[in-house]
């Protein structure tokens, strides 16, 4: 590889980094509001367009298609076995959360921020494309970049892929954990399941669509669950 594109390689990833993950870390219980209005997400539309070029640069690089490929060459078969994959990690997540609001529950721990339901049309529409949009960029971001670009950084220096993969898989699920630190302990824990399970599933079926769906609906139950609870 030339010098060139390795230092471009690398001024991609450390903006990605800068721009994408670290913010989130530094965001406390104390900063954030809550979910207390539903306007049109232009910051989520900006991230997940940003987003949704740099997977199309990482499976050019990479020569891989992360949104119609497959583990499976038959295309009906893979779809039922996706779809099965989808929907036990989505019960997976589901569990796992419903373990960790008990365990929070036990620790008297409350988390004071704001939740408003959406009123009407418009309202609707901001709040299901808002979590669409948060959703898009953050399964492309820690799911797929970050894991598969630091792998291939890393792996022009250290030849060992076992090395590589136990050195970055567990500081890119703390990462992703520590990004949902605002909303307390028990988020952070649960936030580092969910990664690891969001990340299995897509080694397993190679698939976008199957992460994205998998997280998607899962914030949705997460959200009307909190404001019936």
């Amino acid at each position: 590889m030339k010098l060139h594109q390795f230092f471009a390689e690398i001024v991609i990833f450390l903006s990605v980094f800068f721009i994408y993950v670290l913010p989130p870390v530094f965001v406390s219980a104390s900063d954030f509001a809550g979910f207390i209005a539903w306007t049109f997400p232009i910051n989520e539309l900006v991230f997940a367009i940003c987003s949704f070029l740099l997977l199309l640069y990482l499976d050019k690089k990479l020569e891989k298609n992360s949104f119609f490929s497959s583990s499976i060459e038959n295309k009906k078969l893979s779809f039922f076995i996706n779809s099965g994959k989808t929907l036990i990690t989505f019960g997976f997540l589901c569990c796992f959360s419903a373990f960790m609001e008990f365990i929070a529950y036990a620790a008297h721990f409350s988390n004071s921020s704001t939740v408003v339901v959406p009123n009407g049309f418009f309202e609707y529409t901001c709040f299901f494309l808002k979590f669409l949009l948060a959703v898009f960029y953050e399964e492309i971001i820690f799911r797929i970049y970050l894991p598969e670009e630091s792998k291939n950084l890393l792996s022009k220096k250290i030849k060992n892929k076992k090395i590589v993969c136990a050195f970055t898989e567990p500081i890119i699920a703390l990462l992703f954990a520590f990004a949902h630190r605002y909303l307390g302990w028990p988020a952070v824990i649960n936030a580092f399941v969910a990664h690891l399970a969001l990340r299995i599933c897509y080694i397993k079926t190679e698939n976008f669509f199957t992460i994205l769906t998998a997280h998607f609906f899962y914030n949705l139950i997460s959200f009307f669950l909190s404001v019936a609870l």
